[in-house]
């Protein structure tokens, strides 16, 4: 009995987790490099949904780099 009901908490801890991990959102990254290959911190980086027009404005880090999470699965443009 002991077994089954370690068995029964495991596998709903699993299909728990299983059922937060999924979603239907997704991120776009990336790294900024100037002419000469050095990367650019503090840059600005547009993320422009082509749909809608909505824009995101992102700075790119110390190493050049920028991530936008989080967001709806259509077409997007990244500007610097």
């Amino acid at each position: 009995m002991r077994r089954l009901l370690a068995f029964v908490m495991m596998t709903t801890t699993f299909l728990t987790l299983s059922l937060v991990a999924q979603t239907n959102k997704g991120s776009i990254s990336g790294t900024v490099f100037d002419s000469s290959g050095g990367v650019l911190p503090s840059a600005l980086v547009t993320i422009t949904n082509l749909g809608t027009g909505h824009k995101v404005v992102l700075e790119t880090s110390d190493q050049g780099t920028y991530i936008a999470p989080n967001l709806d699965p259509v077409e997007y443009r990244s500007d610097v």
